[in-house]
């Protein structure tokens, strides 16, 4: 929120390093016309000692386009902004029908087989991998998670988590080859909503959350240990539950994680440059 002095669509935000100067990547999320955007920075680095870095904010350039851009910004990054889906992100496997137009990702599939979309690389490392997505059919479950690359370790959060729960959202991980024990972390999932599921992965300790829109925390619970190795992302339908289910994916990126996080600290004071700036009124119409 910038009190009124940006461009409606947030377009002039730009940020950088502390010397003022050097351009950060960013992603703008979304935005309410005139009151409030949500962005994701890559801030370079922070220090040690001190433990802190200022970037800095700049905006009122009346004829700026936004310059946001989620793939300069994340380790992976997917908005499905095109017509079909990225070869050079994702590959499939089972038998979906995936769609992808308006911004969204939609897989078709039945309950007789996984079936759905997998990063084409593996990630390593600590990161959290966030994915914006909705179902549309209780009677099925959807799946969001990590596969190793030796394909012995898994972590899901599964809608629909057992026939006996088919509102509910679980979590399940698989430690070379053996499956835990399935967890509940929401009782009732809505269909046609949309969620943010996040994977943690933090060494070699897994643990999974909901949020909803506003990234208000809806659950969590105690990580999981799996194998140290890098793990591909998934999305995908598949059995418990019969007919067929649509999963539209929004949004899905990984972004580094270290554990704390850093942590916002206070704003400076909002500084203006040279230009002086003028209201016209035209008398006759009135219009500012």
């Amino acid at each position: 929120y910038c009190n009124n002095h940006c461009r409606d669509d947030f377009g002039d935000i730009r940020f950088t390093d502390s010397d003022g100067e050097t351009l950060l990547d960013y992603w703008m999320e979304e935005y309410t016309s005139g009151d409030n955007a949500t962005f994701w920075v890559e801030v370079p680095s922070i220090p040690a000692s001190p433990d802190n870095t200022t970037i800095y904010i700049y905006y009122g350039k009346s004829d700026a386009t936004t310059t946001s851009n989620g793939d300069n910004t994340f380790i992976f990054f997917d908005d499905f902004s095109g017509t079909s889906l990225d070869p050079s992100k994702w590959t499939t496997f089972g038998t979906p029908t995936v769609t992808v137009s308006g911004g969204v990702c939609q897989i078709y599939g039945d309950a007789s087989e996984r079936e759905g979309i997998k990063s084409v690389n593996s990630f390593s490392g600590n990161f959290r991998v966030h994915s914006k997505r909705k179902w549309a059919n209780i009677d099925l479950r959807t799946t969001f998670g990590l596969l190793s690359t030796s394909g012995d370790d898994e972590a899901n959060i599964l809608t629909r988590p057992s026939s006996t729960n088919p509102d509910g959202i679980g979590w399940n991980t698989c430690l070379d080859g053996s499956w835990g024990t399935l967890t509940t972390l929401l009782e009732t999932g809505s269909t046609d909503t949309y969620y943010i599921f996040c994977m943690e992965k933090l060494d070699s300790s897994f643990k999974p959350y909901i949020f909803d829109l506003g990234w208000s925390q809806l659950a969590t619970d105690t990580a999981r240990t799996l194998n140290t190795e890098a793990y591909y992302v998934r999305e995908f339908v598949h059995t418990v539950g019969s007919g067929v289910n649509t999963l539209t994916l929004d949004w899905v990126f990984i972004r580094k994680y270290v554990d704390p996080e850093p942590s916002h600290g206070s704003w400076g004071s909002e500084e203006q440059s040279g230009a002086t700036e003028v209201a016209i009124t035209d008398s006759a119409t009135g219009i500012e």
